[in-house]
Parts: C-alpha cells; sequence; structure tokens
C-alpha cells in the first residue's frame, strides 16, 4: 500500500514537521509507503535521516518529472494538506489521487458555499483536534476523522537543566508571533510578573518566516505597538518589548532555533505559557513542552482543550474565556477564547510558589504528551484510513 503526502517535508513549519515525522514512521512501520509529491524545503537532517530519506526524494524527481501546469492523476491515495476555507497550497489541481484525503486544520469557523463547493473533491477530511472536527461535521461535512499530532519522544522527553542560567526563573513562549497566539497577552501578563520577581527571564522563541503576521499584535489593547523588522527583515523583538516597558535584561530572543535542539532550550523553562486565542490543532509547541516536562499554562478553549483530557490536570488550564470580536483574516470565531492578563499573571504566581504545583502538573503532562509519539499518532492515521489505503 501507498500514500502520497502533497506537502513539502521541512524541519521548520508544523505542517512540514508533520510531514517528515509522517514519513519517517510510515517507513518504520512498514504497512504503508510514503510517497513524497513535493520538494522538501529547509529540511536541516542528519545523514541517518538524509540515508533514509533520499530514496523518496529520488523517487518523488522520477515521478513527478514532466508533471504540468494541469497536474497529475496519480494511481494511489493522496493526502491534501488544507487551512482555513479549504485552502491549502492548491495540492488537489497538482496532485489527484486515486483518493483523496484532506487533511484539514483551520481556525476561520465560517463555511461559506464558495467552500462547500470544495468538500465532494476529497473522500474524507482527517483533522488533529475534536474541535476542528465537531465544526465540519456540525456544518454537515460528510467523513470527517480526528487523529491528533505527535512528538518526536527521541527528542522531546525528560532529563536534567544544564542551568544555563543561574538563578533566574525562565518563563518560555514559543510559535508564530500573531494576534491568534497569543503573545500579546505573554507581554503584559510578564510585565507585571517581573516587577513582582526581578530575577524572571522571558525566553522567546516567536521569529518565523511569516513576519507581517505580527502588524495586529497590538489589536486587544495588551500591548501599544507592533515590532518592526530589523536589517535582515526579521522581526525586532528586542526593541519591541523594550518599547512595550521590559526592561533590557528580562527577557531573550531565542531566535530561529533548529527543531532538533528546542528541547535542550525548553528543558531550561521553569514554565511555558500559551493563551492562544485558537489553535486548529493541539499546538506542537505546547505539547512538546509537556513532553519534556515543563509545566505548561494553557488557554482552555478549540485545539488546547485536548491537551487537558483524563483524571488529573496536565496544565494549569485558563478556563475563564472571554469571547472574541474579531481576528485579522478571520470571518468565523466560534470557540475562540480571550484569556484576561491578570488570569495569566495569577497563573504564573502558582507556579512560581507552589513547586510541587509545578511539579505535578509537569508529570502529568509528561505522561500524556509521551502516550502521543509520532510513532503512535502514524500508526493511528494509518489505521483510521485503512478503508482508502487497500
Amino acid at each position: 500500500m501507498e500514500l502520497g503526502l502533497a506537502w513539502p517535508l521541512s524541519t521548520q513549519t508544523g505542517w512540514g514537521q508533520v510531514g517528515f515525522n509522517m514519513a519517517l514512521q510510515m517507513l518504520r512501520l512498514g504497512s504503508v509507503r510514503p510517497l513524497l509529491l513535493e520538494p522538501p524545503e529547509d529540511l536541516a537532517i542528519h545523514g541517518l535521516h538524509l540515508w533514509t530519506l533520499l530514496p523518496l526524494e529520488l523517487e518523488r524527481r522520477t515521478r513527478t518529472d514532466g508533471v504540468n501546469g494541469k497536474g497529475a492523476d496519480w494511481p494511489f491515495p493522496v493526502m491534501h494538506p488544507l487551512g482555513n476555507h479549504f485552502g491549502g497550497t492548491g495540492s488537489r489541481h497538482r496532485h489527484r489521487g486515486a483518493k483523496n484525503i484532506g487533511r484539514m486544520v483551520f481556525e476561520d469557523t465560517e463555511l461559506t458555499a464558495a467552500d462547500r463547493r470544495d468538500i465532494p473533491a476529497y473522500d474524507c477530511f482527517l483533522t488533529p483536534s475534536r474541535w476542528n472536527a465537531d465544526l465540519l461535521t456540525a456544518a454537515g461535512v460528510p467523513d470527517v476523522r480526528m487523529v491528533h499530532e505527535g512528538i518526536d519522544d527521541s527528542i522531546f522527553f525528560p532529563a536534567p537543566r544544564q542551568g544555563l542560567c543561574p538563578g533566574r526563573f525562565i518563563v518560555f513562549s514559543g510559535g508564530k508571533l500573531e494576534f491568534r497566539k497569543g503573545q500579546d497577552i505573554v507581554v503584559a501578563a510578564f510585565k507585571i510578573f517581573q516587577r513582582r520577581h526581578p530575577e524572571a527571564l522571558l525566553a522567546v522563541n516567536w521569529q518565523n518566516f511569516w513576519p507581517q503576521l505580527a502588524a495586529d499584535i497590538h489589536l486587544a489593547g495588551n500591548v501599544q505597538t507592533a515590532p518592526g523588522l530589523d536589517q535582515n527583515g526579521r522581526l525586532a523583538l528586542g526593541d519591541w518589548l523594550i518599547r512595550e516597558g521590559l526592561p533590557e535584561d528580562s527577557f531573550v530572543d531565542l531566535g530561529m532555533i533548529p527543531h532538533h535542539m528546542m528541547a535542550q532550550v525548553m528543558r531550561e523553562a521553569h514554565v511555558a505559557v500559551f493563551p492562544n486565542r485558537a489553535e486548529g490543532a493541539t499546538n506542537l509547541v505546547a505539547l512538546e513542552c509537556m513532553a519534556v516536562n515543563v509545566p505548561v499554562i494553557l488557554s482552555a478553549n478549540t485545539g488546547h482543550l485536548d491537551l487537558m483530557m483524563g483524571s488529573e490536570p496536565t496544565c494549569h488550564a485558563l478556563t475563564h474565556q472571554s469571547r472574541v470580536k474579531t481576528a485579522p483574516g478571520m470571518a468565523g470565531l466560534d470557540g475562540w477564547g480571550e484569556s484576561s492578563v491578570e488570569d495569566v499573571v495569577q497563573a504564573l504566581e502558582k507556579i512560581y510558589t507552589d513547586t510541587g504545583y509545578a511539579r505535578s502538573i509537569a508529570r502529568n503532562g509528561t505522561e500524556l504528551a509521551q502516550s502521543r509519539s509520532w510513532q503512535n499518532q502514524t500508526k493511528l492515521v494509518l489505521d483510521s484510513l485503512a478503508d482508502l489505503l487497500d
């Protein structure tokens, strides 16, 4: 059996990591062979990964050589990347499979008449969160299936800190800087927390390939401005955070970190905070923080709710969520949630003062995250699609 993946493998984007890890695990499991349909992008891998994936890339070059603008019809099932309004990379026009699976991750909850016309192009839809699955099902979309994303448990696992910043209380915040991910709430809350605890250090992993997304970060009024760009076209985060009132020695811009090095950075943190307004998936960065045994503060909305499963608390949940009235580029905001700055400050204080509580939620979070290894989740994906892969 074979399954075509119609988006680029990468180690620098969420979608790319999903494809990269799924391809590796499909080869490892051996029941379904991955077939690459798009060239890799920004794939920072070691020699053994290269040796493993090179045959797939050479096959791809041979297979797609001569494919013109009209696209190609393939004799095997193809999984397509879909986002808001069933949009994506246009892969379904370039690659048409014997069966077509739409892997859909979205935050805009409005489905237009034009969106609905795209539904028959797919034999089923696969989502990475119950929120996305429930929205599609409620809208009458047929054959919706759900499997959560995973973590690379060979990288993200509990291990001792290196102790790189002795005497500092490190607050980690990750994800590309944009209104949806709520880093404006992080900045406002940390400013209050740091005044009380001058040893606090905000470690931000916000740099990304789409700096224009940060232009509306001030929309809710938690911060007054948006960051500009430096001479290299990257977000000038240091200047921005100082402008927003943070002392120069109270934060560090971690820059663009290779994915395989992220666990080393995350382990140094005493807490990670994600007051995201919406997540179509479950938030890979948050799940990876949980996997390395860092206590995590999470907004209780949308895809984040799937990280709050089980009888014991896996994180500090920001359960009070106000309605989000507007968001850049979004027409539908059903299920979105606004966390208050005060609640985030209280959560940081709880983690800071109650080490027993912090250890408990970190331990429970790690147990949840480790149950979602990419090997496990890829097997669940293949099992869920078994009727289409025969």
